[in-house]
This record gives structure tokens, C-alpha cells and sequence, in this order.
């Protein structure tokens, strides 16, 4: 892909796996987060994808695998460990203000009208390539 380079990549997490009790929740699992980039992880639910966030986050540190940031191995021992290095994640909680709708939501913040607005573009991305593959 063009602008996709090694030199790009912040965050590399090779070969995460995690377990629960009765549960593989990932298996050898591969990403690369890029710089300057919109980037996305989709799945179903229970594909694994909150579990690797957390991972990359620093709230589970239990593991296989490896973490690197800027291509240095890192280890997180908690979120405080993560978050120093720029890593921070926003959990999803739909009752948190349970008496404000969103459009009153996304008024208080500008941080959320900005991530609105990338994630309108990433839908956008998205159509565009779903759209291209059905022309060919």
C-alpha cells in the first residue's frame, strides 16, 4: 500500500495471544498501527478486539506476545505505564451519562465532534473500497 512503510509504524504488537479460563480470547495475533494514519480494528463480537486494546493499553498485563512502540520492546505494567508513552484508550460505556442524549454529548466536547468526524471519514474509506471491489 502506498505510504504504508515500516518507517510508519508506532506500535507493533507480534503474535498476541491471551486466554481467560475456558477461553482463547486471542491467538498469535499480528498489528501494526501507523502514524498519521486513521487506523481500524473490525470484528464481531467476541472476535477479540477490547482484549487487545486493553492489551496495548496496559489493563492486561498477562500475555504472549510482544509490544513495541517506535520499535523498542516495551512492557506495560499497568495503564500509568502505557499512557506515558502516548498509549491511552477510552472504554466503551453506554450508561455513562445516562441522561444526556448525544447531540447534547457532542456539544459539550470538541474532542468528540473531532472523533465524529474521523469516524464519518473511516465509514467513508470504507464504502469507497467496498465499492471499488464490487466494480472489478
Amino acid at each position: 500500500m502506498k505510504g504504508f512503510t515500516t518507517d510508519n509504524v508506532v506500535i507493533e504488537a507480534r503474535k498476541i495471544s491471551k486466554h481467560f479460563p475456558g477461553v482463547r480470547a486471542l491467538h498469535e495475533v499480528d498489528l501494526n498501527v501507523y502514524a498519521g494514519k486513521v487506523n481500524a480494528v473490525v470484528g464481531e463480537n467476541g472476535a477479540g478486539k477490547s482484549t487487545l486494546m486493553n492489551i496495548l493499553s496496559g489493563v492486561y498485563t498477562e500475555y504472549d506476545g510482544e509490544l513495541l512502540f517506535n520499535g523498542q520492546k516495551v512492557v506495560f505494567k499497568d495503564t500509568t505505564d502505557a499512557r506515558q508513552v502516548g498509549i491511552s484508550i477510552i472504554h466503551q460505556e453506554l450508561q455513562l451519562v445516562p441522561n444526556m442524549s448525544i447531540l447534547v454529548l457532542l456539544n459539550v466536547s470538541p474532542f468528540w465532534q473531532q472523533v465524529i468526524k474521523g469516524l464519518v471519514i473511516l465509514l467513508a474509506v470504507i464504502i469507497d473500497k467496498i465499492q471499488k471491489k464490487k466494480e472489478i
